[in-house]
C-alpha cells in the first residue's frame, strides 16, 4: 500500500556538481538516497567514487544499476544503521571528506558524529517523502482487514496514522528497526515488534513474531 511517495529535496539540482569534486567518501543510508545518488552521478558524467551504504538494501539498489561497479561500494557497517556507520566510518584522520546526500527529514546525528571524528563532512538534503493525499475505499478495505501492518520508516508510519490511524491501534506492527519501532510507539501504535539489528532478516522474523501474537481478550 503506498502511503509515500519522494519528492525533490532543496539541494538535489546541485548533487551533481558536487559529484565532480574528489570526495574520499560519500555515504548513503537509505535506499531512496540512493535512488537520488545515482541520478545525480549519471548526470555528473559517472565519476569514480568510494561509498560507504547503511545496509545491504541499499547496496542492492546501487548493485542493480547498469554499469554501476560493485567494488565502488567500500564499507558497510555491522549494524544497519547510520549510527553506527558514522562510528565505524574507516579513515578517520584530519582531512577526510564525505559527502553525505541525505533526506530532507533526516536528522544530523550521521554528520555530527563524523565530525566529531575528524571527517570533513558536508550534509545536503537531496530528496523528502510526503504522505499520499488519499487512499482508495479498496486501499481503506485492506487497511481495516490486515493481520499484521509492516513499516519500513517513520515517514510510513506518520502517513499510516494520517489515513488510517482510528482503524484500529490495537493492530500488531513490524518495523524494520528501532527508529521505526519507537516512532510506531509515540504515534500511539500499541503492539509493535521490531528486531535489535535492522535488515530484512531481522524485519521478517519482527513480521512473524506479529502473526503470532494474540492481544489479551481475543
Amino acid at each position: 500500500m503506498p502511503l509515500i511517495f519522494s519528492a525533490n529535496g532543496p539541494d538535489k539540482q546541485s548533487l551533481p556538481e558536487e559529484l565532480k569534486l574528489i570526495w574520499n567518501w560519500i555515504v548513503l543510508t537509505s535506499p531512496e538516497a540512493a535512488a537520488v545518488f545515482l541520478e545525480g552521478w549519471q548526470q555528473a558524467g559517472r565519476p569514480q567514487v568510494r561509498i560507504a551504504v547503511v545496509g545491504q538494501g541499499t547496496a542492492n539498489i546501487l548493485e542493480a544499476f547498469p554499469g554501476f561497479d560493485k567494488k565502488s561500494i567500500a564499507f558497510m557497517p555491522t549494524k544497519a544503521d547510520g549510527q553506527t556507520l558514522a562510528s565505524t566510518l574507516p579513515g578517520q584522520r584530519e582531512g577526510v571528506t564525505v559527502l553525505y546526500p541525505a533526506s530532507v527529514k533526516a536528522p544530523t546525528d550521521v554528520q555530527d558524529i563524523l565530525k566529531s571524528r575528524g571527517f570533513i563532512c558536508k550534509m545536503i538534503r537531496t530528496y523528502t517523502t510526503k504522505t499520499v493525499e488519499r487512499l482508495t475505499s479498496e486501499q481503506q478495505e485492506a487497511a481495516s482487514s490486515a493481520q499484521v501492518v509492516t513499516f519500513a520508516s517513520p515517514s510510513a508510519i506518520k502517513a499510516w496514522v494520517s489515513h488510517c490511524g482510528g482503524l484500529d491501534s490495537q493492530k500488531p506492527v513490524a518495523c524494520i528497526g528501532k527508529t521505526t519501532g519507537n516512532a510506531a510507539k509515540k504515534l500511539g501504535l500499541l503492539h509493535v515488534f521490531h528486531p535489535d539489528n535492522p535488515g530484512i532478516s531481522g524485519f521478517v522474523d519482527a513480521i512473524m513474531e506479529a502473526l503470532a501474537f494474540q492481544p489479551k481478550g481475543k
